[in-house]
């Protein structure tokens, strides 16, 4: 009996045995065994994966004792051994239907006369892969643009990025079938201000028994965006103002087809881990309890063509913690400028076609994006400077100040292109170029970010004082 990994399988192998760690395990499905009627059969499904960029799904049948008994013995983040599969070409439709997508085109199957084991040794690299997140390449969205965009997000499977911020308790329920299960309800943030709720449920919820607020980063491959619309009980009475008035709270629902990577070894989860821990300490526990957050706030962003001189209210930084004005302006040291920050990513890409924040290089490749094949050639991802700078007066500092866009290019003097092909010296030696220059700024506000209780603000416009 030889030994395969993922790369080499081919449909038709036999004799072989397939080592893997667990990165997702199904629940026991039961069924009627239609070909001898008044017996039962059971299946479950379990995703494994033995190096960065492969991955398989893997299903096992039998008699519900054989299958109970096997799926006991091991747990995702376990490394096991399949023994005696049998390799088929995999079906895409039920893959995107009903488990995690995987990069094989084949699935394993295994019935009586195969086995899953814990496997006693180690995978080459595991403690190198198990933190690079599954999918990662499609990109992630952030957890604002979901709470902007529910009707066009509803539905869809996505990946996310955040950092857990509120949980909370385990509660039974009954699902639309009469089903009997347990759910669990957890909250994320990210450094977009926005704060979503995720939905845990039946087995899925051991694995948060570990997660932790301000402390647990994680990336969510495939999470499904749930959306639900209400009218305010003032608009009903106005049919005139239904539409207008309608008001969208979305969530996160974690199903068979999603996947989870803990403390992602990635840059921009280094860069959230850093955001949170600069947050006050009771920005975690006084956050909103709407549950699943608000996609239409009172705030209404300001457009750059919108803004008119009366409204700039001339203040300091202090006036601007205490007043929180839409559109200011003040006369600053700038005291961070993270141009040379191994941890700070300053030039993002996004989709032309759906504006997803993209991994620089890489294609968009969610299947329903409208920039794919051929759109993808005439159509390259929008790349963008965005740094957030830190300023200071005689009053105070403020952090987190978005420098994007055609002013971030104004001050530095290059391209997104030309910034992110510089090297670390050419990097630091513009960072110390313009570090601690007084400049006059016009700020707005961008976002409110209910979650943090306090606004975020970008530079309108940026000039030498």
């Amino acid at each position: 009996m030889s030994r395969a990994t993922i790369d080499q399988l081919s449909a038709g192998m036999q004799s072989l045995t397939v080592v893997g760690l667990v990165v997702a395990k199904l629940s026991i499905g039961t069924f009627e065994d239609r070909k001898n009627p008044g017996t039962s059969r059971s299946r479950f499904t379990f995703t494994l994966r033995d190096s960065e960029s492969d991955s398989i799904n893997c299903t096992m049948w039998g008699d519900p004792n054989l299958i109970g008994s096997a799926h006991s013995r091991f747990n995702t983040g376990d490394v096991v051994e399949v023994i005696h599969p049998q390799v088929v070409p995999k079906n895409p439709t039920q893959e995107q239907r009903w488990m995690p997508r995987t990069s094989s085109a084949y699935a394993l199957q295994l019935n009586s006369s195969s086995d899953v084991q814990l496997y006693m040794g180690d995978l080459p690299d595991r403690q190198r892969f198990v933190r690079i997140p599954m999918l990662y390449e499609s990109g992630f969205v952030k957890i604002q643009d979901i709470l902007a965009s529910p009707q066009e997000l509803s539905q869809q499977y996505i990946n996310v990025l955040g950092i857990v911020s509120r949980i909370g308790a385990v509660t039974s329920t009954t699902t639309s079938n009469g089903r009997a299960t347990d759910k669990l309800e957890v909250y994320l943030t990210d450094d977009s201000g926005g704060e979503i709720r995720m939905t845990l449920w039946g087995s899925c919820i051991a694995m948060a028994s570990n997660w932790t607020v301000r402390d647990t980063i994680l990336f969510l491959s495939d999470v499904r965006v749930r959306t639900s619309s209400f009218v305010p009980s003032a608009a009903r009475n106005d049919p005139t103002q239904e539409h207008e008035r309608m008001v969208y709270t979305t969530e996160l629902s974690f199903d068979n087809c999603s996947l989870v990577t803990e403390y992602p070894d990635l840059r921009e989860a280094q860069e959230l881990y850093d955001y949170a821990q600069q947050l006050p300490a009771d920005a975690f526990t006084t956050a909103s309890r709407m549950g699943g957050g608000m996609s239409r706030a009172a705030f209404k962003p300001i457009r750059n063509d919108e803004i008119v001189e009366s409204q700039v209210v001339n203040v300091d930084v202090a006036g601007v913690y205490a007043l929180r004005p839409p559109v200011f302006v003040f006369d600053v040291f700038i005291t961070d400028l993270p141009l040379d920050d191994f941890y700070t990513q300053v030039v993002i890409a996004r989709c032309p076609g759906c504006n997803q924040q993209l991994p620089v290089e890489h294609a968009c490749n969610r299947p329903e994006c409208a920039n794919l094949g051929e759109n993808a050639a005439d159509n390259p991802a929008n790349w963008q400077i965005q740094l957030p700078i830190a300023v200071t007066d005689a009053t105070g500092t403020l952090l987190k100040i978005v420098l994007q866009g055609d002013p971030a290019m104004s001050l530095i003097g290059v391209d997104a292109s030309e910034l992110y092909f510089m090297s670390y010296e050419e990097r630091s030696a513009l960072r110390r170029r313009h570090i601690f220059q007084r400049h006059r700024v016009v700020c707005k506000m961008s976002q409110y970010r209910s979650f943090a209780q306090y606004p975020l603000y970008e530079v309108v416009r940026m000039d030498l004082f």
